[in-house]
């Protein structure tokens, strides 16, 4: 049985990459743009998570090699999101957490900016609006990925600096690249799902509301992966451990049934509103 953190990673990722698939072969059979950038978008995003399993996947491995039982690793990785939350100092297994953390951070950077775009194409944005747009989550993004590789920087084991003062540091550090990094992905998805509720007062068609629902449930989805990536998190998690509450879990179950809804709904939206034969 996998950890539940991998569980929301796997199975987001992988709805994620079909809808995003479906999305660009309707795209091209329909000719239309804007899907394909969508499609694109959403496939970054599927990328990042798969990242984030691979490397928790990796990560369970070594803490088991590790002679860690397994309801320790299990415990472990419901105090936060391994390789998307990122690295502690001194742990063995430093380097997986570490990559994994810098290589979703790469992912989702990439994802944010290319969304950037999308969401300019679609709310008809040209000019100097588009490219402050662009431009202030190209900054959320590159100021995500560079507090990310600081963070890991600081906490890594060999770093001189006193272990209580690099830990604290670092910890501010891993935080401030987890909150830059939610909200690089965030806004473009609140953006989006306005783009499509805009486009569906103005024109009534029902799969623009279907678009604007399922984004709003990946928006969502999204908030609640990133609220288990803050420090404030595994201080919640460690105090609710301690007094017997199992309601932690509840973080990663919202997160995964609001991310699978939203893509399988945009799935379901996008067949029934392309590929579904129309009338003359």
């Amino acid at each position: 049985m996998m950890p539940l953190s991998s569980v929301v990673y796997i199975v987001s990722g992988v709805s994620l990459l079909f809808t995003a698939i479906t999305m660009l072969l309707v795209s091209r059979y329909y000719g239309v743009a804007e899907l394909k950038m969508i499609g694109i978008s959403k496939a970054l995003l599927a990328a990042a998570l798969l990242s984030a399993f691979v490397y928790q996947e990796v990560l369970t491995s070594e803490m088991l090699g590790h002679g860690l039982s397994y309801e320790v690793v299990v415990g472990a990785a419901l105090l936060g999101s391994g390789p998307l939350r990122g690295p502690e100092a001194g742990a063995a297994w430093f380097a997986s957490l570490a990559h994994g953390f810098l290589v979703t951070s790469v992912l989702l950077a990439a994802a944010a900016i290319h969304s950037s775009c999308t969401v300019a194409m679609l709310l008809g944005l040209a000019g100097l609006r588009m490219r402050i747009l662009v431009a202030a989550l190209s900054a959320l993004a590159v100021g995500a990925v560079g507090f990310s590789a600081y963070a890991v920087a600081v906490l890594n084991p060999y770093n001189p600096v006193d272990p209580g003062e690099r830990l604290a540091q670092g910890l501010a550090l891993r935080d401030l690249a987890n909150v830059l990094k939610t909200a690089m992905v965030g806004l473009p998805l609140a953006l989006l799902a306005l783009a499509y509720g805009r486009t569906f007062a103005e024109t009534g068609e029902r799969m623009f509301l279907g678009y604007t629902v399922s984004t709003a449930l990946l928006l969502a989805g999204w908030l609640a992966v990133g609220a288990t990536t803050l420090a404030a998190w595994e201080r919640m998690a460690v105090a609710a451990g301690a007094a017997g509450q199992p309601a932690l879990a509840a973080a990663y179950a919202a997160a995964l049934a609001f991310l699978t809804a939203g893509s399988v709904g945009m799935l379901v939206t996008t067949i029934a509103g392309y590929a579904a034969p129309r009338r003359p």
